[in-house]
């Protein structure tokens, strides 16, 4: 009889008793087939957005090199696991983010988890994020969805070894790396200690 590896072994035991109950609880957040959502955003909002954005430097990550169309996804993250590319967030409705809703926005960003129950992987961090504001998370939303232009490019998949290709394995993830509670300020007065990388 063939023995799965110990790592596999170990990973296994380590998620399966909160897989059922986190996918089961995400599987909600299936994207809407209906029009592209939207959000009344003014420009002090968009402005606020496109701030975050940089911020956070989402077109870093998703945008491949040499003249990669602007958070069109397609940039390789080299992995111990293999390589992860990053993800179409332009709003277009078939391979980007057009029909993401605000609460499956929130869902990815900060729980890391697509619409379906996708779990993703954590090269996207969501950890981090996890602590961003309600009122960041609307003002990056409204910004990628009405200033982003969308891009129709397909995603690529991710070449990661078995089983870490097994996505429902990512949930164990969080239950050992996220963050518990949002931001909580030291110095609610002053914005610019408020923004400070955790330490």
């Amino acid at each position: 009889m063939i023995k799965p590896p110990r790592m596999a072994t170990e990973l296994l035991a380590l998620t399966l008793p909160a897989v059922l109950a986190i996918a089961m609880g995400n599987a909600k957040h299936a994207a809407s087939p209906a029009a592209q959502p939207t959000l009344s955003a003014d420009p002090a909002m968009l402005a606020r957005g496109e701030y975050i954005a940089k911020a956070a430097d989402c077109a870093g990550c998703h945008t491949a090199p040499s003249g990669g169309a602007p958070f069109a996804g397609g940039l390789g993250m080299g992995s111990p696991f293999g390589t992860i590319k990053s993800s179409n967030i332009t709003p277009d409705p078939r391979y980007g983010i057009g029909r993401y809703t605000l609460s499956d926005f929130d869902q990815a960003v900060r729980h890391g988890v697509a619409p379906g129950g996708k779990a993703l992987y954590p090269a996207m961090p969501y950890p981090e994020f996890s602590k961003m504001s309600d009122e960041d998370l609307r003002a990056l939303y409204a910004y990628l969805m009405q200033r982003v232009a969308p891009v129709a490019k397909p995603n690529e998949p991710a070449d990661v070894a078995f089983p870490f290709n097994q996505r429902w394995m990512l949930y164990g993830w969080p239950l050992a790396f996220m963050p518990r509670g949002g931001f909580n300020s030291h110095a609610p007065n002053d914005p610019q200690w408020t923004r400070r990388p955790s330490q």
